[in-house]
């Protein structure tokens, strides 16, 4: 039997011991970045938290899963991902383990599963751990918010075609209205 000596190694002035995997900077700074982006997708452990979010008016997205499910381990970070890239989605996720009166009022047979809730209603669900069909649900059912109305200056400077174009995206009537000061002063009466 061989045995290796171990040697100290230091990192930020605090000796640790090499058990001949390099840790370095690097990987600590990936492992700070992946913790960091479980953020996005927000863990509930009561039915009353999970209430209080999916009666938001933008798109919730509530991921059911097990600590033990294998599909659910390999979607969860593509789901943070996901989350992470649409800032108006709310995604959370709920361990059917740990939150039974949640399973109690909304019904799991497969995990993952996930429920898609727009102003407290179901709008609909998707049974696996196949990501295209989740991003495809997303995109189908996701409330983006209409740009931000520009100051009149840059108004101003608009073409008459993406001045229309930009009153189409807030569902602004344009009936009526035949010159650019017109639409620009329809578009005032609109901005926030």
């Amino acid at each position: 039997m061989v045995f290796r000596t171990l040697k100290p190694i230091t990192f930020r002035s605090r000796p640790l011991i090499s058990f001949g995997i390099s840790f370095c900077r690097r990987s600590k700074e990936a492992l700070n970045r992946n913790r960091n982006t479980s953020m996005a997708v927000r863990s509930v452990s009561t039915l009353g938290e999970l209430q209080a979010l999916v009666h938001q008016p933008k798109l919730t997205v509530v991921d059911f899963f097990a600590t033990w499910c294998g599909p659910c381990k390999a979607v969860a970070p593509l789901i943070e991902n996901l989350a992470s890239r649409k800032p108006h989605v709310n995604f959370a996720k709920v361990d059917v383990d740990r939150t039974l009166d949640v399973i109690r009022d909304y019904p799991v047979r497969a995990l993952p599963t996930f429920y898609f809730f727009k102003q407290g209603n179901v709008v609909t669900t998707f049974e696996g751990a196949d990501i295209n069909s989740v991003i495809q649900l997303v995109q189908e059912h996701e409330v983006v918010p209409p740009p931000v109305i520009p100051s009149d200056k840059e108004l101003e400077a608009m073409k008459p075609r993406d001045l229309l174009s930009l009153m189409r995206r807030h569902s602004i009537s344009t009936i009526g209205l035949m010159e650019t000061a017109e639409l620009i002063e329809e578009l005032r009466k609109y901005r926030k």
